[in-house]
């Protein structure tokens, strides 16, 4: 990849910039698949790093649709749509999943990515932007050190259960991300049992279904029922949760309520709730965080939940030829 000067852009590691729509570097990329299929049959599959690359231009091709600096180029956003429609198919059909770190905040370059694993989990932009892109995705955030957990290990974990984002977490030699640390495990320990919950997770974007008093909440849909993660209670002893219209069939009669707080290993029953146009609980807070499950009697809850994953669509069909003029900082790289 050149820039207007026709010199090279160096990236992280001593690395070159490249622009995956040319095709002799796009075949270099697909037979790096190839062989990933063949000699990693096990690998669940790839992470694609740095998407923030996408928003330069290459000068001297033309994608038919992008115009910068008074004459046609190519954007990488076309270049990537057009790998990805080659990339995705063999890794799928293979059963293994594409899963991009993703700087560039953008849905329409997600339609065939499986999941995000966002480097900058930290920043709660990044964070907030990484869940709500992720609605029928899986979402983990990059935890970098202990230091991510200091001063508040608690409103850590919590900002990730409320938007149903996975932390990384310790493991040894880690790459310039969390390593095996007593303090920090113990909190990863207490929180597990609350995240586990999540496994499967879907956002319920119904409105108006879920209101609380006394802490923050959000509702998914897993495969084992509904969940409501109650965060940032404070010292409140417990949070009143109003649930309204929920997303499941007539037939559904009742829930079986259950909770679990940050260091417990044993889910709790708060009793049987009878479905209704409402119904509301009081549910009971440690350290102002509580996970509330709830699943049906009866029947099995992929039966009765009405969400339905989104159809896949590609989101970047071409348009008009667009006109986008350089300016100061243009090109600049984000920074690890």
């Amino acid at each position: 990849l050149y820039d207007d000067n026709g010199k090279t852009w160096g990236t992280w590691g001593g690395a070159i910039a490249m622009d995956p729509g040319g095709p002799k570097y796009r075949e270099h990329l697909i037979e790096q698949a190839r062989r990933h299929l063949e000699k990693y049959p096990a690998s669940d599959g790839i992470c694609i790093d740095r998407l923030d690359w996408l928003r330069f231009y290459n000068p001297r091709e033309d994608d038919g649709v992008s115009w910068r600096n008074g004459k046609a180029c190519r954007s990488l956003f076309v270049s990537w749509r057009d790998f990805m429609r080659q990339l995705a198919p063999m890794m799928h059909e293979a059963g293994k999943v594409i899963f991009v770190n993703n700087h560039l905040k953008r849905l329409e370059l997600l339609p065939l990515v499986d999941g995000i694993y966002c480097e900058f989990a930290q920043n709660g932009r990044a964070l907030n932007a990484t869940g709500l892109l992720c609605v029928r995705k899986p979402a983990i955030g990059w935890t970098a050190s202990v230091q991510d957990l200091r001063p508040d290990p608690d409103a850590l974990f919590q900002r990730h259960l409320h938007l149903g984002v996975f932390p990384t977490a310790p493991f040894p030699e880690n790459d310039h991300t969390i390593t095996p640390d007593p303090w920090a495990e113990q909190y990863y320990q207490d929180y597990g049992p609350l995240l586990d919950a999540l496994r499967g997770r879907k956002w319920v974007l119904q409105s108006g279904v879920l209101a609380a008093d006394g802490a923050k909440v959000n509702i998914f849909e897993t495969p084992g029922g509904l969940v409501v993660p109650l965060t940032f209670g404070g010292k409140n002893a417990s949070a009143r949760i109003t649930l309204s219209h929920l997303p499941v069939s007539a037939a559904v009669k009742s829930f079986a309520a259950d909770v679990i707080h940050p260091g417990e290993q044993a889910w709790r029953s708060l009793g049987t709730l009878i479905n209704g146009p409402e119904m509301s609980l009081d549910v009971p807070l440690a350290r102002g965080c509580a996970m509330l499950r709830l699943t049906s009697s009866g029947l099995a809850p992929e039966a009765h939940l009405d969400g339905k994953a989104l159809p896949p669509a590609d989101m970047m069909t071409a348009g008009n030829r667009l006109h986008v003029e350089a300016g100061p900082g243009a090109h600049e790289a984000s920074v690890r």
